[in-house]
């Protein structure tokens, strides 16, 4: 079971062949060994079909070589193929004529079924005491080393068919590896298991002939290069045109050979070569260059094709130029110019030119970038005046943008009725009484809301409250302010005014201070805002 190449179908087989003999050594049921038998049906249908193959290889070369005029060369590649057929045909009967022994031997047929498929003792006598093993390994290597002798190419050189087991690196076991060819495949082993093993036998023939069959093929016309498989390429200046303008491109014949698979290279790495056009696949990520003002970069690569045809060597280099242009960022954001300082800057960038290849990852310089949920998506967060933005894809830089950074503005302290929800007069204040409470609220500033309002939250948490008397102060006076008990502290926005209303009289001044105002960021983080002085009196009428 060495050697050429085999078919998805062929390894499969070779599969089940080594998993059924595993089963044969631990004396499995009977049904198992009726399995053998279809085992060896599969296998000489393989071997069957490889065979017509061949023949149908051989008819190729002879056209071949009649298409070319019946050179020498060609000729003499031809008649070496018709003799490794008949090598072949005289293996494979010699191993089928031992094959129809064994039937024979054990009982012959009922039903086109072998009758002794469990005769271990006829199998061993025939192949081990008979020699016929021994006959069978010098059947195969003999038909190996006349077909190397035959293809006289260095690189057709398969190893040995039939290998004695202490030369096979794949058998392990140090008890089997004593033992000799005849032995190892024979012994122990009842008609219905040593048909396969013969059957395999073929197959590896059939398959050793079907690479030397090749590597003659590729002999023919090996001074030729011919060219049978023709297109038309448009090489254009630009895939991309805008409306208005020219479309320009060159119309070029290409042709490639069936025949040939060449070897080709881009910048000495190797790339995969189309099994039927024989087309190169060219494919790279196009990295950025030195712009010019324009924001294209001319770049280029070294193409290289090695075509190897009967050993005769031709190398083809070319170096190809391309231009890289520089994409477009496109940067939606409700703010773009200018950013806002420990705000969470929510921006979208998108570059259409890479479509779905655009995969984006951000850096930078003056701020913290959280990559988003959404793809090009970046949250940034401005710790300095200044903030540069890279922005690459798959490792490729795209670009850079520059922001400017703004300071937060202040809010507005704005105390409020509590019913209507609307500002209080400070010039008319309150008439005859004060109410039973108000709201103090501190408003983002309106345009910085709107660009970001997970940031633009704000609280009152701390604010004095004070019932005043002595009704207005003189001008340069100062104020007269009650005992504490007209005094209330409150740690929210709402303030709860009973107590003072009913101390409350006509002339009286109602005194707000604010003490401390928090903002909530997008993260959902307190921060404390440094307010200058929030100072507000209303009077009672």
């Amino acid at each position: 079971m060495a050697g050429g190449k085999e078919t998805p179908r062929q390894k499969l087989i070779n599969l089940m062949y080594l998993v059924l003999l595993a089963l044969l050594a631990l004396q499995v049921s009977s049904s198992v060994l009726d399995k053998f038998w279809t085992l060896n049906v599969s296998l000489e249908g393989a071997k069957n079909d490889t065979e017509q193959a061949n023949i149908q290889k051989i008819k190729s070369i002879s056209k071949a070589v009649e298409d070319a005029g019946r050179r020498a060369n060609d000729v003499a590649v031809l008649e070496k193929a018709k003799k490794i057929r008949k090598l072949t045909d005289k293996a494979l009967s010699e191993l089928e004529a031992m094959k129809i022994r064994l039937v024979e031997i054990t009982g012959g047929t009922e039903n086109n079924v072998p009758v002794g498929m469990k005769d271990e003792d006829k199998v061993a006598e025939y192949m081990i005491l008979n020699k016929n093993g021994s006959k069978l390994k010098t059947i195969l290597n003999t038909y190996n080393t006349q077909l190397i002798k035959l293809v006289n190419d260095k690189s057709f050189a398969p190893h040995a068919i039939a290998i004695e087991p202490k030369n096979d690196p794949r058998i392990l076991d140090k008890k089997q590896k004593k033992k000799n060819f005849s032995v190892y495949n024979f012994a122990n082993t009842p008609l219905i298991a040593a048909l396969p093993t013969l059957s395999q036998f073929e197959t590896e023939i059939i398959n050793r002939e079907a690479d030397a069959l090749k590597s003659l093929a590729d002999q023919v016309g090996a001074e030729d290069l011919a060219f049978d498989q023709i297109k038309l390429i448009a090489n254009a200046e630009s895939r991309v045109v805008a409306a208005g303008t020219k479309y320009k491109a060159d119309l070029i014949v290409a042709a490639s050979s069936s025949a040939l698979t060449p070897a080709m290279t881009v910048d000495g790495r190797k790339i995969s070569v189309d099994g039927s056009s024989k087309f190169g696949q060219v494919e790279f990520t196009a990295s950025a260059g030195k712009y010019d003002k324009e924001g294209r970069a001319q770049k280029s690569y070294k193409a290289k094709v090695v075509l190897d045809q009967g050993g005769v060597r031709k190398v083809i280099e070319e170096v190809i130029p391309y231009t890289v242009v520089k994409p477009v960022m496109q940067i939606q954001s409700a703010s773009v110019n200018a950013l806002y300082l420990n705000c969470g800057n929510e921006i979208v960038v998108n570059v259409p030119a890479l479509g779905t290849a655009y995969n984006p990852s951000f850096s930078g310089s003056g701020a913290r970038f959280v990559p988003g949920a959404k793809k090009g998506m970046v949250t940034i967060v401005p710790n300095g005046k200044k903030v540069l933005l890279n922005v690459s894809s798959s490792g490729n830089r795209i670009g850079s943008q520059k922001f400017g950074v703004r300071k937060v503005p202040k809010p507005d302290i704005v105390p409020m009725n509590r019913g209507t929800k609307r500002p209080i007069d400070q010039k008319r204040g309150f008439s005859k009484s004060l109410p039973t409470s108000l709201i103090v609220k501190a408003e983002a500033d309106e345009s910085f809301k709107q660009f970001l309002p997970k940031d633009a939250r704000y609280k009152v948490l701390d604010m004095d409250v004070t019932l005043a008397r002595n009704n207005r102060p003189k001008p340069g006076g100062r104020l007269k302010i009650r005992k504490k008990t007209n005094q209330v502290r409150t740690s929210g926005t709402l303030v709860n005014l009973g107590k003072l209303r009913q101390l409350s009289k006509t002339g009286d001044l109602l005194l707000i201070e604010v003490k401390k105002v928090v903002r909530v960021n997008y993260k959902n983080e307190v921060e404390e805002v440094n307010l200058p002085q929030s100072f507000f009196t209303f009077p009672v009428n």
